[in-house]
């Protein structure tokens, strides 16, 4: 790209007066690769996952402690998760923080398309041609269950709701 410019700053100066034919010589760019992922299927693969039961057992074991601060302060947390869970399991609210656990793995995934950055494709505003999408192996990284994989699959041809 760099040449041509040149070439053609060059030819402007010169006064299009050359006989010689100068051509660019061919260069090999590769693209940049994003790749992209559904938020609604990552929330869907955690909230239904044994890693966020284990949580849930661990906020009622809490609970059940009988500390009434401890109690209001799980009932806070688990209300405010349950908001954010249907905002993540339905509409386009971010999930990073479900995707840190995993970051070694995806920077392999990332590593094996040669992927230059990942990012929601809800959020993702350049060419789509240079995209690869990895919302199943992002929610297999969650091990879900068939029932799981049926209702990620279904998700993926319905919009999400707006916010």
């Amino acid at each position: 790209m760099l040449t041509l410019l040149i070439i053609t700053i060059l030819t402007i100066i010169n006064g299009c007066h050359s006989n010689t034919h100068i051509k660019a010589a061919p260069t090999i760019s590769n693209p940049e690769i994003t790749v992209t992922y559904d938020s609604r299927c990552i929330a869907i693969a955690y909230y239904r996952s044994q890693i966020h039961a284990d949580l849930l057992k661990e906020w009622t074991a809490q609970h059940e402690t009988g500390d009434e601060k401890l109690k209001k302060e799980i009932n806070e947390k688990a209300n405010k998760m349950q908001q954010l869970a249907h905002l993540q399991g339905f509409s386009t609210e971010p999930v990073d923080e479900l995707l840190t656990r995993f970051q070694p793995q995806i920077e392999l995934i990332m590593a094996n398309y040669k992927a230059t950055a990942i990012c929601s494709c809800w959020l993702y505003k350049g060419d789509i041609k240079n995209t690869i999408d990895i919302t199943d192996e992002l929610a297999a990284l969650y091990s879900p269950d068939e029932g799981t994989l049926k209702i990620i699959a279904a998700m993926k041809d319905k919009k999400p709701l707006p916010k």
